[in-house]
């Protein structure tokens, strides 16, 4: 049997970590990123970890676990990054490493361990469960959590489960799935050993994070609740069930003090046999802060003693008022509108006295309900409303009255201020909001009237060095704000304990956008030298510059951390985040690197007295104050502005019939006299003369069945430009439908003689199939869903989301299928299939219909998709749906062109491609040089974030979109993308027209 050697890091081995992580790139993705000795040094320092842990062989490192105490909750230690290097793998070195891991939790104290993965890393999740993890079934990712600390030091499950034994002594069924048995809204997570005492089981509940039941050789103890859902004012009934397997067991029990339930209950009794305590409660008070379904909740707790052995039965209360109410402004109409959901699977009956109003509102609401009612808005002039609203709930066994207060924001862009509610602190600033999570302690920016979000997150604030990351678990202790003249300023004050003092975070904020970001702090004890302190802030980039030496950095395509910012040379830095821009500015004694996904701006003081306050230097960035870097820094560079010219067809759209005439149209919109030589596909020089506000129209016959470059080339005496357009020819031929049966299930195809497409409902939500003459363009996994790569389960082809939902809950809706007709407004007539997506067991989009439409014309090698988001009587705010393209790699390597530029490329091979900017082209191609075959994606709308993605085992297209819709706009229609297949490597240009085409609503 191998063995290796497990050690704690320290800085010598920080080259052979660097070098085991340069040599596992494949097993990330095929990532390229190459890290140095000092790259691990930065990162060491900086991330948290409590320690790390090194799997050696000889002098080599082949393991790396991070050891860290978890961000995400209370009560856990984290495994932050567990990698072993690929030659390694299968030894046995990862099962060392995650066991050495728990082994340290016990010793620490500490009753949890947790970890993330991604779905489609099912080859490491037997591993994981063997070695006492499990499963949550959530959404937004895949956390595993470790309860063996927990039982090793259990006073009575730690007699029988031993820390050197319990690996052999675990029997578990390992399923690659989630875990968890359901039970009255609790989830349980089930341990059994087989020990040399015999069998023992412990139930673990899910949301408290605790023990609730157990079971030994010679007693079985459980503690229920009736549901897990508790609502305010109502009375329910726990249980104690104790069974005494042997002889008669005394039992003592009692309730421990709950934050939001009152609850007397003491038991002293000697049971025989099986015998159940009633355990009676009311719910005195909701909290404040909405419980999140992936935190540790409130407990409520019995202390048992058995035969004198004291121990914790616990079960986690999910404690909620019978309905949210949320507030939204509709400034316009001078009203604002609260949205009600029913948190309940039961109808209920409300009636709400809203503070204003003259009459009370009364509705029936059905399980998991929404509805909107609107009220005048009394308030006009910008600042915090607060709503009254006394609530009283009927349902079949409970009334509950109690009132809450609504906080609404009236934002106006030429005032500041701020706004506390029980789960955020908003700075209101002019146009943008900041708004401080009392939760995760991060801060994040909002448009304020349209609350898209902008893509800049400023987190908590370090101290030391290595970096201490304390505030990433800690709400501010005290805040204070005052509007000052042109802006607004917020003081938040921290509390710490080690080292013994207070920092502030100083925020400034002008109107105008101008930022000002400043630690202070006050050491409350002795003398501290070397002092760090840092501020963390996460961007969305697609452009970088900044200065470096005696040359400008312009960084495309090009993640923070992948740029050598310690070369920055003079203390500026701009980032363009596409819509949005980011001017940095700081002070010469500071530092800005970026270890990770995070970036640091990092201050360093020698030292700090007693009773000694230390206000470092501000970071400054403006928001959207500088449309580019060439104003921020003027005189760092400057770039000429040229006149725009644009080609387009005479009758609006480059469909054609074989053998037609077309008219194009030359336009100009400079207010300038151009004049030079003009050429149609290099046919001869036709002279041209542009004045202002001008157009020149051209003609040319089109004969091809393929798509069609129409090139102009137009020459002046001091410059050459080309221009393009596609044409897409049609025919009057027939698209056919048809039905077919394979696998159990119904195959709709669409062929229109040119290609053929298929969708398969019962199987997957998508357009799994698309066909050429000559191959398949689509990459999928019919007749069956299952893992790829990072996804899991995965079907392929082309579909569209919610970006919010992953796989496993898109497969639990019911997805149905249709042949439909659609007309543009240039008159031709659209066939294909439409696939609806019906949500009805989802929290956030119950009731949703996504419909998705995939249409062709006859003898067309086009296919245009777009969906369909049918949400009525709801509310969007900055929700985002995503569609996205699984392309077939085959057995050849594929060139992808994300650019303009036919010279810039990607071939699709074993490395990770990740492009994500700005700068990438709406038309993205693909082309197969071994078929002679290409595919090209042309994405019609400007607000699409796109996204290309590949690594040995994908090939995937990506848009998404954020949507904000009230009331009345129930339906919102994406915008085409289009997929075009070419049997001509075709450029990016020319297929800007197909912006312009719209589909009519209905069947024709």
């Amino acid at each position: 049997m191998l063995t290796y050697d497990i050690m704690e890091y320290d800085e010598s081995f920080a080259a052979a970590v660097a070098k085991m992580w340069n040599e596992s790139r494949e097993g990330w993705g095929g990532d390229q990123e190459v890290e140095t000795e000092e790259d691990r040094k930065t990162a060491e320092q900086t991330n948290g970890n409590i320690l790390t842990l090194l799997a050696f062989d000889g002098e080599s490192v082949i393991g790396y676990c991070g050891f860290s105490e978890y961000k995400g909750d209370e009560g856990a230690l984290y495994i932050p990054l567990l990698n072993v290097h690929p030659e390694h793998h299968g030894k046995g070195v990862g099962k060392r490493l995650v066991l050495e891991a728990v082994k340290r939790t016990t010793e620490q104290g500490w009753p949890r361990l947790d970890l993330y993965t991604w779905p489609g890393n099912t080859k490491a999740v037997p591993l994981y469960k063997r070695c006492g993890f499990f499963w949550e079934e959530r959404d937004d990712r895949v956390h595993l959590l470790n309860f063996i600390p927990k039982i090793l030091t259990h006073s009575v499950l730690g007699q029988y489960v031993q820390s050197s034994t319990w690996y052999a002594d675990l029997k578990r069924e390992i399923e690659i799935k989630p875990d968890g048995e359901k039970e009255n809204g609790f989830v349980y997570y089930t341990y059994q050993f087989e020990t040399e005492n015999g069998p023992v089981s412990a139930k673990i509940e899910q949301s408290g994070r605790g023990i609730s039941s157990f079971s030994t050789p010679d007693y079985e103890v459980e503690f229920t609740l009736p549901t897990h859902l508790l609502l305010l004012s109502g009375e329910y009934e726990g249980t104690l069930r104790l069974h005494a397997k042997h002889d008669s067991i005394q039992l003592k029990a009692t309730v421990e003090d709950h934050p939001y339930i009152s609850a007397k209950n003491h038991i002293d009794e000697r049971v025989s046999g099986t015998k159940s305590f009633s355990i009676p409660f009311r719910v005195e008070q909701a909290p404040e802060l909405q419980q999140s379904k992936w935190k540790t909740h409130p407990k409520l707790s019995l202390t048992v003693s058995i035969n004198g052995e004291e121990f914790q039965l616990e079960i986690g209360t999910s404690i909620q008022k019978p309905v949210t109410i949320e507030p939204y402004l509709l400034k316009e109409q001078g009203l604002y509108c609260l949205q009600v959901k029913n948190q309940l699977e039961e109808v209920q009956d409300l009636t709400l006295n809203v503070t204003g109003s003259q009459e009370p509102v009364t509705l029936s609401l059905n399980p998991l309900e929404k509805q909107v009612i609107t009220a005048p808005l009394s308030q006009k002039e910008a600042g915090e409303l607060k709503i009254g609203v006394q609530v009283q709930s009927t349902l079949s066994w409970l009334v509950s009255s109690y009132e809450e207060t609504v906080h609404l924001a009236i934002p106006s862009r030429d005032e500041a201020f701020v706004m506390e509610t029980p789960t955020f602190l908003y700075l209101y600033n002019g146009a943008y909001v900041m708004k401080w999570s009392k939760e995760d302690h991060v801060a994040t920016l909002e448009d304020a009237f349209t609350s898209e979000k902008i893509p800049l997150v400023f987190l908590h604030p370090t101290i030391g060095m290595p970096a201490k990351h304390a505030l990433a678990k800690q709400t501010w202790t005290r805040y204070s704000w005052e509007k000052q003249a042109g802006g607004i300023e917020l003081r938040l004050e921290y509390d710490m304990k080690e080292p013994e003092c207070t920092i502030t975070r100083i925020i400034h904020w002008s109107i105008a956008g101008e930022l000002t970001m400043a630690l202070e702090l006050f050491n409350l004890k002795e003398g501290i030298e070397d002092v760090y302190v840092g501020q963390l802030f996460y961007a969305e980039e697609e452009q970088v510059v900044f200065p470096m030496g005696q040359s400008l950095l312009a960084a495309d395509d090009a993640a923070l951390d992948l740029l050598p910012l310690e070369q920055i040379s003079e203390p500026w830095m701009f980032i363009d985040g596409g819509s949005h821009t980011f001017a940095f500015e700081w002070s010469n004694d500071a530092k800005v690197y970026s270890p990770s996904w995070q970036t640091v701006f990092e201050q360093h003081t020698h030292a700090i007295s007693a009773n000694e306050t230390h206000q470092f230097a501000p970071l400054k960035i403006g928001i959207n104050v500088f449309k580019d870097w060439q104003t921020f820094q003027p005189n760092a560079t400057s770039l000429p502005i040229k006149p725009l010219t644009n080609l387009t067809f005479a009758q609006g759209h480059g469909f054609y019939k074989p053998g037609t005439e077309q008219e194009l149209i030359l336009e100009q919109f400079s207010q300038e006299i151009t004049s030079g030589g003009l050429r149609l596909n290099h046919g001869k020089d036709e002279e041209v003369h542009l004045e202002g506000l001008d157009r020149h129209l051209l003609k040319e016959t089109l004969h091809s069945k393929s798509v069609t470059n129409l090139k102009v080339e137009f020459e002046t005496g001091s410059a050459k430009t080309s221009y393009s357009l596609k044409g897409v020819p049609f025919a009057e031929g027939k698209v056919t439908e048809s039905i077919n049966h394979e696998h159990g299930m119904d195959i709709w195809t669409i062929t229109n003689g040119k290609l053929t497409f298929k969708a398969a409902p019962d199987y997957f939500p998508a357009m799994y199939s698309l066909q050429s003459k000559t191959k398949e363009w689509l990459d999928h996994s019919f007749p069956k869903p299952g893992p790829k790569s990072w996804w899991n389960p995965w079907g392929g082809g082309i579909h569209s989301l919610p970006n919010d939902v992953n796989l496993y809950t898109l497969l639990k809706q019911q997805t149905t299928a249709s042949f439909i007709k659609r007309k543009d407004q240039w008159g031709h007539q659209w066939q294909g299939i439409q696939l609806t997506i019906e949500f009805t067991n989802h929290d956030r989009w119950n009731g949703l219909k996504l419909k998705q439409y995939y249409l062709t014309l006859p003898e067309c090698p086009m296919v245009a998709t777009y969906y369909e988001i049918d949400y009525p009587n709801q509310l969007l705010r900055s929700d985002a749906f995503r569609s996205v393209c699984f392309i077939d790699k085959g057995e050849s390597s594929l060139s992808i062109y994300p650019f303009d530029s036919n010279e810039t490329y990607n071939k699709s091979g074993t490395e990770e491609l990740e492009v994500s900017l700005s700068s990438m082209s709406e038309t993205t191609r693909i082309w197969d040089e071994k078929n002679h075959e290409g595919l090209a994606m042309i994405s019609t709308d400007a607000e699409n974030q796109l996204a290309v993605y590949s690594n040995a085992e994908a090939l995937v297209y990506e848009t998404k979109k954020q949507y904000t819709a009230y009331l009345s706009d129930s339906s919102i229609h994406s915008k085409p993308i289009f997929y075009c297949l070419t049997d001509k490597h075709q450029s990016a240009l020319g297929w800007e027209w197909l912006k312009q085409l719209r589909f009519t609503e209905g069947n024709v």
